[in-house]
């Protein structure tokens, strides 16, 4: 009697253990499954770069102040987003030219992973009233030129004061000082060429 009630104590602490083992295990696929939903990303930790996640849009790596070596390894008119406040510049690497991110998922990204990243609204809907908190920016063919993003509609900016758009390249400059700034956009820079903006360089 003693050793059959032995084996039940045990198959009941047994069975609890597996219990809670069991309802561990769904409370993190809950919360993994939240967090799938809310963000759309799968996050991939790395400590040579900012991060790494799969996006809709395939697998991509996100990149602070690049290094000379690293600006080389991005495709011609690659996305990058400027924090307007500290001058840092976020930029995208997608495995192919396909696979790049637009700017709308690079900032959703940024909001939820970098601490004190400025937040916004929609970011899309009014990109020409956000300078003071970040700017759209894209790399010019396979040079060091950072310009305006084609995000932007030239027609919407145009005649606006871009001394915000300046002051944040201006800081960006300081922390990537290979690489040149316009604040143009990156249409009419393509358009009228790289002489036509001389005097606009930051």
């Amino acid at each position: 009697m003693r050793a059959s009630k032995k084996r039940k104590d045990e198959r009941k602490q047994l069975g609890e253990a597996n219990k809670n083992r069991k309802k561990e295990l769904r409370k993190k696929c809950k919360e993994a499954r939240h967090i799938m939903h809310k963000y759309k990303y799968s996050i991939l930790l790395k400590e040579d770069f900012l991060d790494a996640f799969n996006s809709r849009f395939g697998y991509n790596e996100i990149y602070i102040n690049p290094t000379s070596k690293e600006w080389s390894s991005f495709h011609p008119f690659a996305r990058g987003v400027i924090n307007s406040q500290t001058g840092d510049l976020y930029m995208s690497l997608a495995k192919d030219e396909e696979s790049e991110l637009i700017h709308k998922d690079i900032v959703n990204f940024l909001m939820w992973k970098v601490e004190n990243f400025p937040t916004v609204h929609k970011p899309m809907e009014a990109m020409e009233q956000i300078f003071d908190k970040m700017v759209f920016v894209q790399r010019y063919v396979n040079t060091k030129h950072v310009l305006m993003s084609e995000s932007y509609i030239w027609d919407d900016i145009d005649g606006l004061d871009l001394g915000l758009v300046k002051e944040a390249m201006s800081k960006c400059k300081s922390k990537n000082p290979r690489l040149s700034f316009y604040p143009v956009g990156i249409s009419d820079f393509s358009i009228q060429g790289e002489e036509a903006f001389q005097d606009e360089k930051v």
